[in-house]
């Protein structure tokens, strides 16, 4: 395996993410310096076998992405590929594209769900329809590509409501959990705010004060009821047969216990 970068930043602006702070622009080089890099590597080191993308999206510039997939398919480039990716819909990221990106060696996708609710989604600024979602995992699925949905559990306008639409949203992938095309579910930590990003300048013009990252309440909305909706989405994921990135975080534990007392699990 060796990893490999052929963007800097993002072409979204997800209110949590500060990634937009540390990289403001954009970046890539073209789709064929990718692959002519992956080849090099490849005659050099014959034991390589995988590259993963150190992007925060490989799919940020769809003609970018269609260059390295057309110069690896017409050079017949044989390698494992896989990263980071975000949600496209079906006119920039059509059925043919998942299915040359497979024949290309594309084997697994990271993807930045985050909430199955369209309103969270929105307070985002995912820019995505939560439709697109089941869309790409029934391509992937189509295509014989491995899928990590991330999840965020707990972003300040997920009420009840929003957050039994992420329960709901596991049962309804279970059947991509079954066919294996769901390799893993990733639920983060409970949502943290970062400085610099919007949600903590949003914060700020509210004048929401917290102790660090983890500790801040906005309406009901507390790190006692995070981690216990965090530890609730586990349990049903267990249920459901996902296998998880994260078990049992012995820091949402302490944290909680710190707060109310009391364990959880």
């Amino acid at each position: 395996l060796l990893y490999i970068t052929g963007t800097r930043g993002c072409v979204r602006r997800c209110t949590f993410c500060d990634v937009g702070m540390i990289w403001p622009k954009f970046t890539t080089k073209s789709g064929k310096t990718i692959a002519q890099e992956m080849k090099y590597q490849l005659d050099r080191h014959p034991e390589v076998k995988k590259f993963y993308f150190t992007d925060s999206l490989i799919n940020g510039s769809t003609k970018q992405i269609k260059e390295m997939v057309d110069y690896l398919l017409e050079n017949k480039i044989d390698c494992k590929w896989g990263g980071q990716f975000i949600v496209r819909p079906p006119r920039t990221q059509s059925p043919e594209m998942f299915k040359r990106m497979a024949e290309s060696g594309c084997e697994r996708m990271l993807l930045g769900v985050e909430s199955a609710s369209q309103k969270v989604l929105n307070d985002m600024k995912k820019g995505m329809n939560i439709e697109d979602v089941y869309y790409t995992l029934e391509q992937c699925s189509l295509n014989g590509i491995t899928v990590v949905p991330m999840m965020i559990v707990g972003y300040p306008t997920e009420g009840e409501k929003e957050f039994q639409e992420n329960i709901d949203f596991l049962h309804k992938i279970k059947k991509y959990n079954d066919d294996g095309t769901i390799f893993q579910l990733s639920l983060g930590p409970t949502l943290r705010v970062f400085e610099g990003t919007p949600l903590a300048h949003h914060f700020a013009e509210e004048g929401i004060d917290y102790e660090d990252s983890f500790s801040w309440t906005y309406d009901d909305n507390t790190e006692k009821v995070r981690i216990e909706r965090w530890f609730q989405m586990r349990n049903v994921a267990r249920d459901l047969g996902f296998r998880l990135a994260i078990e049992s975080p012995h820091f949402l534990k302490r944290r909680y216990k710190n707060i109310t007392g009391e364990d959880i699990d």
